[in-house]
C-alpha cells in the first residue's frame, strides 16, 4: 500500500501493482482557509506569498520536552533543531535554513504575542543555564509560525536576518466557560553510556602496559576484598518528569479571558540536576465601547534549576569523572564516608599501588555536596488599546514589559 500525499491535499492511498499507477489527490480547502499568522497580522494560508511553517500547540503540548521550542524538532521543513547537552534548562539551537552569519548570531527572533521576547542562555553561568523560552508553558500555546525567507526582514528589521518565530498565545473561544486540564508523565534515560572496561579488564590492561614499559604492576585489588563499581551507574539515571497546567477560558460578545496554571517538576538524566517551574498566565481582552477594545496579556514563571559543573575540561564534570575514574575502587566505603585520597585532593587508590592521574576527584562527592542552583522569576506583560476609526481599519497600540 501506498500514500500519496502534498501540503494543501487529502492524502490518497493506492495499491502498487505491476504497471504505471496514476493517483489524483484533491484539495483541502479546510487547510488553505486556514489563518496564519504573518507579523504584521493574520492571513488565509491560500493568500500567504513568503514562506511560513506552522505548528499547532496541540501537537506542541503532547511531547514531553522541557520547553516548547525543543518540541518543535523536525516539525517544519528547512528549520533545525539541535540540542547541545542532556542538562535542563538549555536552551535549543534554532537554525532557519543554516547559518545565516558569520560573526553575527544566527539565533531568530522570537515574538511572543507581538512583543519581542529574549532568547538564549540568560543565566551568565556555566553550571546552570537559564532558558527565557521555557518560562512559556506548551499548553498555553495556540500555534507557532516560522517566518523564513527575506520578507520577515522588511517586517521586523534587521534582528529577523535569521528568521522569525512567532508565538501566539491562547484566548477565550465563544460558548459556555472552559476548564481544561493537560498533563504528562514520562520517564528519561540516556539514550547511549560508553562502553568502558571492568574491573578485571581495567586491572589486566593496565598491568600489561605497566609491564611492558618495565615497570612494576600496581592495578589491584585490595586484599580483604574486591569492587566493580560502574561509574557512569552513579552519574546518570532513569529520571521522572512530570508537567501539570490547568485552564480557564471563555468568550462573549464583550469580554475575553484566559486563565492558566502550571507546573512541572524534571528530574534530569544526570544525577544533581532536576528543574522545577511553576506559571501563570492572564490574558483578557474587553470591548469597552463600540470600536475601543483594551486588552492585557501578562505572565509570571518561577524557576528553580539545579545544575553541575559541565564545562569543558572540568575536572568535576561527571561524564568526564566516570570516564576516568577507575572501576576497581568504590565510591563509599561500608561506613558511608566517600572515597578519597588521604589529602582530599582526588579519589582514593583502595588496593591500586599509584593515585589516579591528573588529580580526578571522586565525582560522586561532587554530585552530592557541590550546589550550582538558579532561581528566576521572569515576568513578562503587555497591555493594548485598538481603536476602529475607519470600518475594518483598527491601528492598536502596544506597550510591553518584561523582567
Amino acid at each position: 500500500m501506498l500514500i500519496c500525499s502534498f501540503t494543501g491535499y487529502y492524502n490518497q492511498e493506492a495499491t502498487v501493482g505491476k504497471g504505471a499507477l496514476n493517483v489524483s489527490l484533491s484539495a483541502d480547502q479546510k487547510s488553505l482557509d486556514e489563518v496564519v499568522v504573518v507579523g504584521y497580522g493574520t492571513q488565509d494560508r491560500r493568500d500567504v506569498t513568503g514562506s511560513v511553517g506552522t505548528v499547532k500547540g496541540d501537537n506542541l503540548k503532547t511531547i514531553a520536552a522541557p520547553s516548547f521550542e525543543k518540541a518543535m524538532a523536525g516539525a517544519i521543513t528547512g528549520v533545525q533543531v539541535n540540542t547541545t547537552s542532556g542538562i535542563l534548562g538549555e536552551p535549543a539551537r534554532i537554525r532557519i535554513r543554516g547559518v545565516n552569519s558569520i560573526s553575527s548570531s544566527s539565533d531568530p527572533l522570537y515574538v511572543v504575542d507581538g512583543v519581542p521576547y529574549i532568547s538564549g542562555d540568560q543565566s551568565g553561568s556555566t553550571s546552570v543555564p537559564y532558558n527565557p523560552l521555557g518560562d512559556i508553558n506548551p499548553a498555553d500555546i495556540e500555534s507557532v509560525e516560522v517566518l523564513k525567507d527575506g520578507a520577515a526582514t522588511a517586517i521586523y528589521g534587521s534582528r529577523a536576518s535569521a528568521g522569525v518565530v512567532l508565538i501566539t498565545t491562547k484566548k477565550g473561544k465563544l460558548g459556555k466557560p472552559r476548564l481544561a486540564y493537560d498533563g504528562w508523565i514520562g520517564m528519561a534515560q540516556a539514550s547511549k553510556r560508553f562502553d568502558l572496561m571492568n574491573a578485571a579488564e581495567f586491572m589486566e590492561i593496565t598491568n600489561e602496559k605497566l609491564t611492558n614499559a618495565g615497570a612494576a604492576a600496581t592495578a589491584k585489588q585490595p586484599a580483604d576484598r574486591t569492587f566493580d563499581t560502574d561509574w557512569q551507574d552513579l552519574v546518570l539515571r532513569n529520571a521522572f518528569q512530570q508537567s501539570h497546567a490547568l485552564s480557564l477560558s471563555g468568550a462573549n460578545e464583550g469580554t475575553n479571558y484566559y486563565f492558566s496554571l502550571g507546573y512541572s517538576n524534571l528530574e534530569g538524566i544526570a544525577v544533581a540536576n532536576d528543574q522545577k517551574k511553576y506559571n501563570v498566565r492572564a490574558r483578557v481582552e474587553q470591548k469597552a465601547f463600540d470600536r475601543l477594545k483594551i486588552g492585557i496579556n501578562m505572565a509570571a514563571t518561577h524557576t528553580t534549576d539545579n545544575g553541575l559543573n559541565f564545562g569543558t575540561n572540568a575536572l568535576s564534570g561527571n561524564i568526564g569523572g566516570a570516564i576516568r575514574a577507575l572501576p576497581n575502587v568504590p565510591a563509599k566505603w561500608d561506613d558511608g564516608t566517600y572515597n578519597l585520597s588521604a589529602d582530599k585532593q582526588r579519589l582514593g587508590r583502595a588496593g591500586n599501588g599509584r593515585e589516579i592521574d591528573d588529580n580526578y576527584t571522586n565525582i560522586l562527592y561532587v554530585l552530592e555536596n557541590n550546589i550550582f542552583q538558579n532561581q528566576s522569576l521572569n515576568l513578562t506583560g503587555n497591555t493594548f488599546a485598538e481603536l476602529e476609526i475607519i470600518l475594518a481599519l483598527p491601528p492598536a497600540r502596544r506597550w510591553a514589559s518584561t523582567t
